[in-house]
Protein backbone atom coordinates (compact mmCIF):
# COMPACT_ATOMS: atom_id res chain seq x y z
CA UNK A 1 0.00 0.00 0.00
CA UNK A 2 2.72 2.46 0.58
CA UNK A 3 4.66 1.26 -1.99
CA UNK A 4 1.34 2.66 -4.25
CA UNK A 5 0.95 5.76 -2.25
CA UNK A 6 4.96 6.34 -3.58
CA UNK A 7 3.99 6.29 -6.73
CA UNK A 8 0.73 8.45 -6.58
CA UNK A 9 2.87 10.98 -4.58
CA UNK A 10 5.72 10.86 -7.56
CA UNK A 11 2.99 11.33 -10.23
CA UNK A 12 1.75 14.11 -8.98
CA UNK A 13 5.09 15.93 -8.02
CA UNK A 14 6.69 15.16 -11.33
CA UNK A 15 3.20 16.53 -13.05
CA UNK A 16 3.30 19.73 -11.03
CA UNK A 17 7.39 20.07 -12.15
CA UNK A 18 7.18 19.34 -15.34
CA UNK A 19 4.05 22.00 -15.76
CA UNK A 20 6.57 24.85 -14.31
CA UNK A 21 9.36 23.64 -16.93
CA UNK A 22 6.86 24.28 -19.24
CA UNK A 23 5.54 27.37 -18.63
CA UNK A 24 9.00 28.55 -18.18
CA UNK A 25 10.62 27.62 -21.20
CA UNK A 26 6.74 29.27 -22.75
CA UNK A 27 7.82 32.45 -21.23
CA UNK A 28 11.39 31.99 -22.13
CA UNK A 29 11.26 30.99 -26.11
CA UNK A 30 7.97 31.44 -27.30
CA UNK A 31 6.68 34.88 -25.74
CA UNK A 32 8.52 37.55 -26.09
CA UNK A 33 7.42 40.04 -22.80
CA UNK A 34 8.77 43.50 -24.69
CA UNK A 35 6.26 43.00 -27.92
CA UNK A 36 3.84 40.63 -25.87
CA UNK A 37 3.41 38.51 -28.72
CA UNK A 38 4.69 34.77 -29.68
CA UNK A 39 8.07 34.37 -31.04
CA UNK A 40 6.75 31.38 -33.43
CA UNK A 41 3.71 31.72 -34.28
CA UNK A 42 2.04 30.20 -37.22
CA UNK A 43 2.17 32.48 -39.96
CA UNK A 44 -1.22 32.19 -40.56
CA UNK A 45 -4.27 30.75 -37.99
CA UNK A 46 -7.87 30.45 -39.24
CA UNK A 47 -10.09 30.68 -36.29
CA UNK A 48 -14.03 31.31 -36.05
CA UNK A 49 -15.54 34.56 -35.78
CA UNK A 50 -17.01 34.47 -32.34
CA UNK A 51 -13.27 32.82 -31.24
CA UNK A 52 -11.94 35.84 -32.58
CA UNK A 53 -14.43 38.36 -31.52
CA UNK A 54 -14.13 36.34 -27.41
CA UNK A 55 -10.69 36.72 -27.23
CA UNK A 56 -11.05 40.37 -27.22
CA UNK A 57 -14.12 40.89 -25.46
CA UNK A 58 -12.65 42.51 -22.21
CA UNK A 59 -11.43 45.53 -24.55
CA UNK A 60 -13.36 47.65 -25.15
CA UNK A 61 -11.81 49.50 -27.74
CA UNK A 62 -11.23 46.55 -29.20
CA UNK A 63 -14.76 45.22 -29.33
CA UNK A 64 -15.59 49.01 -30.78
CA UNK A 65 -13.22 47.71 -33.72
CA UNK A 66 -14.65 44.00 -34.18
CA UNK A 67 -18.06 45.85 -34.87
CA UNK A 68 -16.52 48.51 -37.26
CA UNK A 69 -15.63 45.31 -39.12
CA UNK A 70 -18.75 44.25 -39.03
CA UNK A 71 -20.24 47.54 -40.93
CA UNK A 72 -17.50 47.67 -43.49
CA UNK A 73 -18.35 43.67 -44.63
CA UNK A 74 -21.73 44.89 -44.88
CA UNK A 75 -20.61 47.75 -46.97
CA UNK A 76 -19.01 45.33 -49.12
CA UNK A 77 -21.88 43.01 -49.27
CA UNK A 78 -24.07 45.61 -50.33
CA UNK A 79 -21.76 46.46 -53.50
CA UNK A 80 -21.60 43.16 -54.10
CA UNK A 81 -18.21 42.57 -53.21
CA UNK A 82 -17.57 38.97 -51.53
CA UNK A 83 -13.95 38.38 -50.43
CA UNK A 84 -13.25 34.85 -49.47
CA UNK A 85 -11.00 35.44 -46.52
CA UNK A 86 -10.43 38.06 -45.17
CA UNK A 87 -6.63 38.29 -43.63
CA UNK A 88 -6.14 40.65 -40.66
CA UNK A 89 -3.04 41.97 -38.72
CA UNK A 90 -1.60 45.12 -37.42
CA UNK A 91 -1.18 45.83 -34.28
CA UNK A 92 -4.67 45.62 -32.80
CA UNK A 93 -3.47 41.89 -32.77
CA UNK A 94 -1.40 43.10 -29.88
CA UNK A 95 -2.83 41.36 -26.51
CA UNK A 96 -3.71 44.66 -24.75
CA UNK A 97 -6.11 47.73 -25.47
CA UNK A 98 -5.07 50.47 -26.92
CA UNK A 99 -7.38 53.66 -29.16
CA UNK A 100 -4.51 53.68 -31.65
CA UNK A 101 -4.62 50.32 -32.65
CA UNK A 102 -5.05 49.46 -36.30
CA UNK A 103 -6.75 46.16 -37.95
CA UNK A 104 -4.99 45.87 -41.16
CA UNK A 105 -7.06 43.25 -43.68
CA UNK A 106 -6.11 41.36 -46.96
CA UNK A 107 -9.14 40.47 -48.96
CA UNK A 108 -8.58 37.27 -50.46
CA UNK A 109 -11.31 36.62 -53.21
CA UNK A 110 -11.55 33.46 -55.41
CA UNK A 111 -10.48 33.41 -58.65
CA UNK A 112 -14.32 32.91 -59.99
CA UNK A 113 -15.82 35.65 -57.79
CA UNK A 114 -13.91 38.88 -58.45
CA UNK A 115 -15.45 41.81 -58.43
CA UNK A 116 -14.15 44.58 -61.09
CA UNK A 117 -10.90 45.56 -60.34
CA UNK A 118 -12.28 49.22 -60.01
CA UNK A 119 -14.41 48.23 -57.01
CA UNK A 120 -12.17 46.22 -55.07
CA UNK A 121 -9.27 49.13 -54.84
CA UNK A 122 -12.12 51.40 -53.47
CA UNK A 123 -12.47 49.23 -50.34
CA UNK A 124 -9.32 47.47 -50.30
CA UNK A 125 -6.57 50.54 -51.23
CA UNK A 126 -5.69 52.29 -48.38
CA UNK A 127 -6.07 55.81 -50.43
CA UNK A 128 -9.49 53.87 -51.92
CA UNK A 129 -12.76 56.61 -52.39
CA UNK A 130 -14.85 54.33 -50.41
CA UNK A 131 -12.28 53.49 -47.46
CA UNK A 132 -11.03 56.83 -47.04
CA UNK A 133 -15.38 58.23 -46.84
CA UNK A 134 -16.06 55.51 -44.18
CA UNK A 135 -13.12 56.81 -42.17
CA UNK A 136 -14.07 60.16 -42.33
CA UNK A 137 -17.48 59.99 -41.58
CA UNK A 138 -18.53 62.21 -39.02
CA UNK A 139 -21.28 59.99 -37.61
CA UNK A 140 -19.44 58.30 -35.23
CA UNK A 141 -21.45 54.70 -35.72
CA UNK A 142 -20.40 54.71 -39.05
CA UNK A 143 -16.49 56.00 -38.80
CA UNK A 144 -14.70 53.21 -38.93
CA UNK A 145 -11.48 54.72 -37.48
CA UNK A 146 -8.82 51.83 -36.74
CA UNK A 147 -9.35 49.60 -39.65
CA UNK A 148 -6.78 50.03 -42.60
CA UNK A 149 -7.85 47.97 -45.89
CA UNK A 150 -4.10 47.38 -47.23
CA UNK A 151 -4.81 45.11 -50.27
CA UNK A 152 -6.20 42.37 -51.89
CA UNK A 153 -5.12 39.10 -53.38
CA UNK A 154 -7.32 36.69 -56.27
CA UNK A 155 -7.07 32.91 -55.18
CA UNK A 156 -6.88 30.21 -57.85
CA UNK A 157 -8.53 26.90 -57.00
CA UNK A 158 -6.24 25.25 -55.38
CA UNK A 159 -4.89 28.28 -52.99
CA UNK A 160 -7.96 28.17 -50.94
CA UNK A 161 -5.82 26.58 -47.85
CA UNK A 162 -4.11 28.81 -45.26
CA UNK A 163 -0.59 27.11 -46.20
CA UNK A 164 -0.68 28.59 -50.15
CA UNK A 165 -1.44 31.65 -48.89
CA UNK A 166 2.06 32.43 -47.43
CA UNK A 167 4.13 32.86 -51.35
CA UNK A 168 1.68 36.12 -51.83
CA UNK A 169 3.92 39.01 -51.36
CA UNK A 170 0.78 41.03 -50.36
CA UNK A 171 0.92 38.07 -47.21
CA UNK A 172 4.45 38.61 -46.40
CA UNK A 173 4.28 42.06 -46.62
CA UNK A 174 1.64 42.05 -43.85
CA UNK A 175 3.30 39.13 -41.67
CA UNK A 176 6.62 41.48 -41.58
CA UNK A 177 4.85 44.52 -40.79
CA UNK A 178 7.74 45.82 -38.51
CA UNK A 179 7.15 49.37 -37.98
CA UNK A 180 8.29 50.38 -34.67
CA UNK A 181 4.77 51.10 -33.51
CA UNK A 182 3.92 47.55 -34.57
CA UNK A 183 6.98 45.02 -34.32
CA UNK A 184 4.91 42.64 -35.89
CA UNK A 185 8.07 40.81 -37.90
CA UNK A 186 7.13 37.72 -35.43
CA UNK A 187 3.68 38.05 -35.20
CA UNK A 188 1.00 35.52 -37.17
CA UNK A 189 -1.78 36.56 -39.11
CA UNK A 190 -5.61 35.74 -38.25
CA UNK A 191 -8.10 34.27 -41.04
CA UNK A 192 -11.66 34.79 -40.85
CA UNK A 193 -14.49 33.23 -43.12
CA UNK A 194 -16.13 36.23 -44.85
CA UNK A 195 -19.26 34.44 -44.72
CA UNK A 196 -19.52 33.88 -41.43
CA UNK A 197 -18.21 37.37 -40.50
CA UNK A 198 -21.14 38.34 -42.41
CA UNK A 199 -23.95 36.12 -40.93
CA UNK A 200 -23.22 38.16 -37.66
CA UNK A 201 -24.14 41.25 -39.31
CA UNK A 202 -27.40 42.39 -37.66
Amino acid sequence: MSNMRFHILFFFIYKYLMTIFYFKRLNAMDFNTNTLYLNYPPSIKHVEFNEFKNKYRNFTMKIDTINKLLIFCQKLRNQNIIPYYLILGGSYLKNTDSSNSILKIIGCFKSNALPNTTAIKKYFSPIGESAVNLRSKKDDELKLVGLQPVNWITLSSNETNLEALSHFNEIRDLQTDHTLENKLYKVGLICLSFNEVISNVQ
